[in-house]
């Protein structure tokens, strides 16, 4: 949406939020989905943001993915993140 519509990363939290709402829309984790709308709306890619409260209870997470490793660090709820080179 932010490259094909040019929206910015408010508006398309607001219609991630605006179909997360819609009763006919079944979202596996609906929790795990809305605070991937609000992580992405703090800086967070919706993917990356979307596996930080997936990976909430597991004692590790690793990445090759530098800007994750940054942007996720000391993030509350979230294991300690290891780079792989």
């Amino acid at each position: 949406m932010r490259g094909f519509y040019e929206l910015s990363r408010a508006d398309i939290a607001r219609v991630l939020l605006a179909l997360a709402s819609i009763e006919q829309i079944s979202l596996e984790d609906r929790g795990a989905v809305l605070s991937a709308i609000d992580a992405f709306k703090h800086g967070f890619d919706f993917a990356d943001a979307l596996h930080r409260p997936r990976a909430s209870q597991a004692s590790s997470f690793v990445t090759f993915d530098r800007g994750l490793a940054k942007r996720a660090a000391g993030v509350v709820g979230m294991p300690a993140i290891g780079l792989l080179k």
